[in-house]
């Protein structure tokens, strides 16, 4: 919230959140897609891009994906679409996603600072350590001692309006309609106290 109001009130522009909790069951998912089917170097080795089910942060909620639009949503040029893979060992000089590719143009390298200025600025402010992977403009998250001290989530540990699945029966109760009204309001009222 503290990146949001801040890149709003300074920019005039909105974040836009592409992911964050991965299940374990959801990364599964991912690994089994017609596009990693057909880069399997994608899974093993260097080379290696994405996860096994429950590693890395977002399976923790531990990391999110952003980026930024215009107040009409229109999204602004971060040099490459979000989520575009690059080979794993790919450096900054090859890898346009990477946040010291050199060969952005101003206006993209002005958005990507714009968007992890405001992450970092945040982080700062609310004293937690917060890592933007240098790999991916998009990929903000806490540091792997902070994330690998805790359990990654499975569709089972959530209620079932959050599940990413539906392939698993949840151990966690519904929440009531009122619930998430309430968290909303505790989530305002903090965000006006920072």
């Amino acid at each position: 919230v503290t990146a949001c109001r801040h890149i709003y009130e300074t920019h005039g522009l909105h974040m836009v959140l592409y992911d964050g909790l991965r299940t374990t069951e959801a990364q599964q998912l991912m690994r089994e897609t017609d596009i990693v089917k057909a880069h399997p170097q994608w899974l093993d080795g260097e080379t290696r891009l994405l996860s096994p089910p429950g590693h890395g942060a977002h399976p923790r909620g531990m990391a999110i994906d952003l980026s930024l639009e215009t107040a009409d949503g229109v999204l602004l040029d971060m040099g490459t679409p979000f989520d575009e893979l690059a080979e794993n060992g790919a450096g900054p000089d090859t890898n346009r996603a990477h946040r010291d590719y050199p060969g952005l143009l101003d206006d993209v390298r002005e958005n990507r600072d714009i968007l992890t200025g405001a992450m970092v600025r945040a982080a700062e402010k609310l004293g937690v350590p917060f890592l933007p992977l240098p790999q991916e403009w998009w990929d903000f998250r806490f540091p792997a001692d902070i994330y690998g001290a805790h359990d990654p989530l499975s569709d089972k540990d959530l209620p079932p309006q959050m599940q990413m699945t539906g392939g698993v029966k949840s151990i966690v109760p519904d929440f009531s309609s009122e619930h998430f009204e309430q968290k909303k309001q505790i989530i305002l009222t903090r965000s006006a106290n920072i």
